[in-house]
């Protein structure tokens, strides 16, 4: 007996608002032999893009990935009984036999999508036999077999993302506990930095309620601080809530963020800065890391981290803002906190006064300034993060943020 002729379809995230007509468009012409539901985690996107496709640059499968958005797709398992052979090279130059049919379908389901990169198609042997082996762990007949089966391993792409899900609300419970224990022993008092994304979830899904950012603001004592990293345009929508609040925040913004989608303008920020006494300061020029690996859901530098490099988002984002808003920037954030003590001296000579960390501490007068992440935290344990809680936490995160140079 040969071989099954066995095809995957993939929805990518953007495509499922037609994943109904497209499940009925591709049942229609083949036989389905069952569907599953994927999740990858979240900051993997780009590198498991290119696990799956097996070639091009990180640079190329971030656009992919911008262009498919992230979040559960579908898998949708084929069988073609009648397929039609041609010979054609894949998208790695290799030449191989390739069924005429999936190819016109997945032309038609795209049309569909009206997005030509979120819908994608095995189209030959080779290709099914990769991307079940990239996807599920084990070879396409022994996939199909437990598929058509009904047994457990079909289930396979749901348990990452459940056993992810369970893993976060656990660690979310002990968490509150360390908190409130430490808090309850410390009782330190000193001013703390507290940092945000956004509030209100409209403009990125790592902004704070607003219910419960106003909560923790009235928690606040004399000295403490807030922050808001990247200038996500919630702030904005807030503004007059955070003056009657009498907050008056530091903002870290990218440059190359201003203006985008969902961000803020520079209009704005000027706004903001006269009439709101909002401060703004540097997160770099791109809010690409500054050491360890690269945030893979932005572009890295084609060339790496040259002293070019380096000087654009060190001393470029600084002289960018101040010379847009007209005031004087001396602190610059980290990226997603990364650093190394070489990063620490190249923003010293630079000009800057602080550098903000993602490491929790009290807030004192270093160069090297700690901040408490509050953004998720309920009234209670913000409580705790200001009474010091979150300060038996700073050696595991500086292990965590601080990268050996070479």
């Amino acid at each position: 007996m040969g071989r099954r002729n066995i095809f995957l379809f993939v929805l990518w995230p953007k495509a499922r608002s037609k994943e109904a007509e497209m499940i009925d468009e591709i049942s229609r012409r083949l036989r389905i032999l069952g569907t599953c539901e994927v999740a990858w985690p979240r900051g993997e996107w780009i590198k498991r893009f290119k696990d799956f496709y097996g070639f091009g640059s990180s640079f190329m499968w971030w656009n992919k990935y911008r262009k498919c958005g992230r979040g559960l797709f579908k898998v949708v398992v084929v069988e073609d009984v009648a397929p039609v052979w041609f010979q054609s090279e894949d998208s790695r130059s290799r030449v191989m036999q390739m069924d005429r049919n999936i190819h016109s379908l997945k032309k038609h389901l795209r049309e569909l999508s009206e997005h030509s990169n979120v819908v994608h198609a095995s189209m030959s042997h080779i290709e099914t036999d990769e991307e079940i082996r990239s996807l599920f762990g084990v070879d396409t007949e022994t996939f199909v077999a437990s598929l058509e089966s009904g047994s457990l391993e079909t289930k396979k792409p749901y348990i990452p993302y459940a056993l992810d899900v369970i893993h976060k609300s656990m660690k979310k419970r002990l968490r509150s506990m360390v908190l409130r224990f430490f808090a309850a022993v410390r009782r330190d008092s000193s001013p703390k930095a507290v940092f945000y994304h956004d509030i209100g979830l409209k403009w990125t899904p790592m902004g704070t309620p607003k219910h419960l950012f106003f909560a923790h603001m009235r928690l606040l004592r004399p000295g403490d601080m807030v922050c808001f990293d990247d200038g996500f345009r919630g702030i904005w929508d807030a503004r007059d809530e955070l003056k009657a609040a009498n907050v008056h925040p530091v903002v870290f913004i990218a440059p190359a963020l201003v203006g985008g989608k969902n961000y803020l303008t520079w209009d704005e920020m000027r706004t903001l800065q006269a009439e709101y006494g909002f401060s703004f300061q540097s997160h770099t020029w791109s809010h690409q890391t500054l050491a360890g690996e690269f945030n893979h859901e932005l572009p890295p530098p084609d060339e790496g981290r040259t002293e070019q490099w380096f000087r654009r988002e060190i001393v470029l984002s600084k002289d960018e803002i101040e010379r847009r808003l007209g005031k004087g920037v001396d602190s610059i954030c980290l990226p997603v906190g990364h650093f190394s003590d070489s990063v620490l001296e190249r923003c010293r000579v630079a000009g800057y006064k602080y550098v903000y960390s993602s490491i929790p501490g009290n807030l004192d007068d270093g160069f090297l300034r700690h901040r408490c992440l509050a953004q998720d935290l309920d009234e209670r344990d913000f409580r705790a993060v200001l009474n010091g809680g979150m300060n038996t936490l700073a050696k595991r995160y500086l292990k965590m943020h601080k990268t050996n140079d070479k």
